[in-house]
């Protein structure tokens, strides 16, 4: 199973700097956008910790996956599931019930737990 961790972006918020009306405090797109190598290294090092395997790391993207056993994962994200291929949305669908507190101020979001889809296609007839 893989997940992808979306980290914080390190760059100052430029909305923030637009608002001062101070046209230097405006970062460079890459700066505002990107993740920190500290975050990226804190979520690696959480990753080994946990016995997951780092797919790939991308301070650009802001993003991590991480590949492990669906226990593996459950486990290290403290994410409670209903059973293996069950119908029930309800009980198939994936919460984290608490993030790990060193990365706590460092996710945005973890993706991959729930596979359900979030849109239908509908064709005109």
């Amino acid at each position: 199973m893989v997940v992808t961790v979306v980290l914080r972006h390190s760059g100052p918020d430029i909305g923030d700097a637009l608002l001062s009306g101070t046209t230097s405090a405006i970062p460079h797109a890459e700066q505002a956008t990107s993740a920190s190598p500290e975050d990226v290294a804190q979520v690696v090092a959480f990753a080994k910790q946990h016995g997951l395997t780092v797919v790939e790391a991308n301070a650009a993207t802001r993003s991590v996956k991480l590949q492990g056993t669906r226990e593996q994962l459950e486990e290290a994200f403290g994410v409670k599931r209903g059973p293996e291929g069950s119908s029930d949305a309800q009980s198939s669908a994936a919460d984290i019930t608490s993030l790990p507190q060193s990365l706590s101020n460092v996710l945005v979001a973890v993706l991959g737990f729930d596979q359900r889809p979030i849109a239908k296609h509908h064709t005109s007839s």
